[in-house]
């Protein structure tokens, strides 16, 4: 197959195997819940104070990008307005 500058686009065998292999192994690096139990009481904690926010009268999405601001170390001008954070 070419393309539009008539170069050649063909993946042999031995790269697209390396290529499914590069790609096997960025899903599981991106796969990175905490499954222990820990892990878990962590997300049902952040659940439960998104819950709290939205209660509080945030629309779920913003509340819950608000808090993942707030717990990488980023400002959240949203929860600071509601005398949340410093």
């Amino acid at each position: 197959m070419t393309d539009d500058t008539g170069k050649t686009n063909e993946i042999d065998d031995g790269s697209f195997e390396d290529l499914r292999e590069a790609f096997l192994n960025l899903a599981n690096l991106m796969d990175r819940r905490d499954n222990t139990g820990g892990g878990k009481l962590r997300r049902e904690q952040f659940d439960h104070i998104v819950m709290l926010l939205v209660q509080a009268g945030l629309d779920q999405e913003v509340a819950d990008e608000e808090l993942r601001n707030v717990l990488r170390g980023r400002e959240s001008v949203v929860l600071r307005g509601m005398g949340l954070t410093a």
